[in-house]
C-alpha cells in the first residue's frame, strides 16, 4: 500500500506555509488511500481553502509589492481565487500590472523608457505603456538589452522609421 503521508505533508508546506497536524494529515491520507478522494482533488481542497487562499494572497503581496494586503485587497482577491474566477498565475500578472508594482521599475528605468521611446517610435512615453515597459523590466520578462528591436518591431515603431526613411 502506498503511503501519502509525505505528499500530504508537503502539500501543508507549499500551499499552507506550515506543518500540518497528525490528525489532518492521517485524515487526507486516508481520504486518497481509500479511493474517496484523488490525490489532485485533495492538492485543490487545500489550496482553495480559505487558510490557502489567504495564504496565496499574502505570500504574492509579500514577494511582487513588498507587504502585506490590506483588508480590502485581501477580501478582493481571496474571493477571486476562491471561486475559481482568477488562479494565482492571473494574481500574479494583474499584479505586476498595477501602477504600485510598476512605479519602483518607473523610478528606475524612466529615463531609459523615455530615450528608448524617443528614439524608437517618436514620442514621449503614455503613462500605461511606461508603466508596462518597467514592469516587464522589473519582472525579467524584457531585457534593456532588448528594448530598441522591441520598441522598432511594433507597428507605431515601424511607421515611425518608415516615415524618418522617407523625410
Amino acid at each position: 500500500m502506498v503511503d501519502y503521508t509525505q505528499y500530504v505533508a508537503d502539500l501543508y508546506r507549499n500551499e499552507l506555509g506550515r506543518s500540518g497536524d497528525q490528525a489532518d494529515i492521517d485524515a487526507w491520507v486516508n481520504a486518497i488511500a481509500s479511493g474517496g478522494l484523488s490525490q489532485q482533488q485533495v492538492a485543490d481542497m487545500i489550496e482553495r481553502s480559505p487558510e490557502g487562499v489567504n495564504y496565496d494572497v499574502n505570500r504574492l503581496y509579500q514577494t511582487e509589492l513588498g507587504r502585506a494586503p490590506d483588508a480590502e485587497g485581501a477580501k478582493s482577491w481571496g474571493d477571486a481565487l476562491s471561486s475559481g474566477n482568477l488562479s494565482d498565475e492571473e494574481m500574479l500578472n494583474r499584479i505586476r500590472l498595477s501602477q504600485e508594482y510598476a512605479q519602483p521599475a518607473i523610478d528606475q528605468y524612466g529615463g531609459l523608457l523615455g530615450d528608448t521611446y524617443r528614439r524608437e517610435v517618436g514620442r514621449d512615453p503614455d503613462a500605461g505603456g511606461l508603466a508596462q515597459w518597467a514592469a516587464a523590466l522589473r519582472s525579467g520578462g524584457v531585457k534593456e538589452s532588448d528594448l530598441g528591436n522591441l520598441f522598432s518591431n511594433t507597428s507605431e515603431g515601424y511607421v515611425f522609421d518608415l516615415y524618418n526613411s522617407v523625410s
